[in-house]
């Protein structure tokens, strides 16, 4: 029975290696795995005082990266709490399944 299920699993190995060298090409011709690279790179945030020895905290301050498109729309939602942003992308998404669903326990006024 271990053989069997030995050999199963180089067949297996085999037909990924296979399908590596037939279609991997092609895939990272659409993905273009250098601009992902670059994009890990990019900062986002820079601390908003440098950071010393000893700081137990720091905060970030994100850096304007520009505004997509998405970003636009989202900002013109003018959802000020996460139950805004929660409508929000609900009545954006009405076509889209969803997988789970978030409950509200509570409101508070800030």
């Amino acid at each position: 029975m271990a053989a069997t299920g030995t050999l199963i699993l180089k067949l297996i190995s085999v037909f990924i290696k296979v399908w590596e060298i037939v279609f991997g090409w092609a895939y990272a011709a659409i993905s273009n795995p250098s601009q992902v690279r670059k994009s890990y790179e990019r900062v986002r945030s820079n601390p908003s005082k440098s950071i010393e020895k000893g700081d137990t905290k720091v905060t970030y301050q994100p850096k304007d990266l520009g505004n997509p498109k998405f970003i636009q729309e989202f900002k013109e939602g003018k959802c000020d709490t996460m139950a805004d942003a929660w409508n929000w992308a609900v009545a954006r998404y009405t076509e889209k399944k969803l997988f789970g669903s978030r409950d509200i326990l509570g409101e508070e006024d800030e």
